[in-house]
């Protein structure tokens, strides 16, 4: 399989030659668009033979999706990898990727993805790779290709063997990211992703009230477009009820959260998700043989 590299950068210095240095050599195209980096990320770039395209952001909240979508489009390769310039992946592993015959109807591939922020690594799923002009990328944040994947009816896979490195810098102050969530929420009112990660911000950082009304949003709307979202909406809310010691309405989402995931089960992103329904299923038969069992929430990488 031939592939491009899509990146978006800023200020990248210490992690791009992390990223870069073992795998640059093996892409039919290199895109990198650098929104203005202020440190040496240009430098680095040059030095692997890489000429970035300088981005202007028009947004004040440095909202993302607009250059993510302009480098993929300014990439020649029918397929392309995107990765963040926090992120890693092995020359082995491209080398395996480009070794895959390729397929029309193959339009997107998940890989694993590990974050390294916490004590332990966190073991998640991202898509990473898509053919050029099947996938596009939306909304501001998190720019979910999900919901246009399913508007589209575009079909995948799961590379379940090719593994993607998140080392992010640690930014205790997080102010920016809230404020391009609500102002997603406010632009694109139907998007639930937005309200997921913001509910789940505050749910994190014990702000149980605020988290309550966004939980209640997406449960309300029980939107197929946003089925994980929904669903862990069910279980973050039942957590907080029975920690509230309303059980019987903390049992009772379980219960709509098993009417749900019947509708929902053959959905893609349900389908890789794998800590899903092992989860919501093990809390469910908990709380059958133990009322006073515990409900929690698994922790997602944010």
């Amino acid at each position: 399989m031939d592939i491009g590299l899509s990146m978006i950068v800023k200020n990248e210095g210490n992690r791009l030659h992390k990223s870069l240095w073992e795998i640059y050599d093996l892409f039919d195209d290199i895109v990198v668009v650098d929104t203005w980096s202020e440190d040496n990320t240009l430098e680095i770039l040059r030095n692997f033979h890489i000429n970035p395209i300088l981005y202007k952001n028009p947004y004040p909240d440095q909202r993302l999706i607009e250059a993510r979508n302009f480098s993929i489009e300014n990439n020649k390769a029918e397929r392309i990898l995107i990765l963040d310039g926090d992120e890693h992946i092995s020359r082995e592993d491209i080398i395996a990727i480009k070794k895959i015959n390729p397929s029309e109807k193959v339009d997107w591939y998940f890989v694993k993805w590990i974050d390294y922020r916490y004590k332990e690594p966190f073991e998640d799923y991202k898509m990473c790779l898509i053919r050029k002009n099947a996938v596009r990328f939306l909304f501001s944040v998190h720019a979910c290709p999900q919901v246009y994947i399913r508007d589209n009816n575009k079909n995948g896979l799961w590379l379940n063997w090719i593994s993607l490195s998140h080392y992010p810098e640690i930014k205790p102050h997080r102010q920016k990211y809230i404020t391009q969530l609500e102002n997603g929420i406010k632009e694109n009112p139907g998007c639930m992703r937005f309200y997921w990660f913001l509910w789940y911000h505050y749910f994190k950082n014990q702000l149980r009230e605020e988290a309550k009304k966004y939980l209640i949003e997406v449960i309300n709307h029980k939107n197929t477009r946003f089925p994980v979202e929904t669903l862990n909406s069910f279980m973050i809310l039942a957590s907080i009820l029975q920690n509230e010691w309303a059980n019987l309405a903390s049992y009772q989402l379980i219960f709509e959260w098993l009417e749900f995931y019947r509708i929902v089960k053959n959905d893609f992103e349900v389908k890789i998700n794998f800590r899903l329904y092992s989860r919501f299923k093990n809390t469910h038969n908990e709380l059958i043989n133990n009322h006073k069992a515990k409900i929690i929430p698994y922790e997602f990488a944010f």
